[in-house]
């Protein structure tokens, strides 16, 4: 289980590193087929992670319905102007 929380941060890092993230840096292009494959690595750990502690995926399905929805709210209510989830005007 330790192998896939470190194989976890190792993608979230590889995720962050094909971004412009550095301020001070030149910004670069993001390959948008790169970041595509770092989140299924990113997901594909999650899922292993989760059969751990033997976590249903209905159960998974259902909390991140509710943990979405507030999260949704609290952004748009502190950042009325921020658009995600494709919902742009």
């Amino acid at each position: 289980s330790n192998d896939y929380l470190l194989a976890l941060v190792m993608e979230v890092a590889e995720l962050v590193d094909s971004t412009s993230w550095k301020p001070w840096g030149a910004p670069k292009p993001v390959d948008p087929q790169n970041l595509k494959r770092e989140i299924i690595d990113i997901i594909f750990f999650l899922v292993h992670i989760m059969r751990v502690p033997d976590i249903k995926y209905e159960d998974l399905a259902a909390t991140f319905d509710s943990v979405i929805e507030n999260n949704y709210k609290r952004y748009t209510e502190r950042k009325p102007n921020l658009h995600i989830y494709g919902d742009q005007e």
